[in-house]
């Protein structure tokens, strides 16, 4: 796995995360070969480009993947849906939503995900 050179003592590789929080875990896991690791503060983060892994992490045994305490304590913000569950729930929440995520039903979803994608890297672009 690889980890930023000028990564700073104390902060990590926060500042070069924050530049580019769209770019810098894709690139960081590209330097790795598909699996990637930075450090914000203490916080060891992994990262993946390459689908496999993230269906192994995401779906095949998600069982032995712990969410971060930040992705579990989301749900104080935007309720208890998939992003901030983790267990019985979230295998409930998830039977509930896997008709929509069918083939034909993403298909149709992906041109308004891909233009609102678009739209908010071009904001991140502008904004460098």
């Amino acid at each position: 796995m690889s980890g930023s050179v000028a990564s700073h003592w104390l902060f990590g590789d926060i500042e070069a995360f924050a530049r580019a929080p769209h770019l810098f875990p894709w690139r960081n896991a590209e330097q790795g070969g598909g699996l990637g690791s930075f450090r914000v503060l203490r916080r060891r983060v992994l990262t993946t480009c390459d689908p496999k892994m993230a269906q192994h992490v995401f779906s095949t045994r998600r069982d032995i993947w712990r969410r971060a305490a930040q992705a579990r304590t989301l749900g104080i913000v935007i309720g208890d849906g998939l992003l901030a569950t983790e267990g019985p729930l979230w295998k409930t929440r998830h039977a509930m939503i896997q008709p929509l995520l069918r083939r034909g039903e993403m298909a149709a979803l992906a041109p308004v995900v891909q233009r609102a994608a678009a739209r908010r890297l071009d904001d991140w672009e502008a904004a460098r």
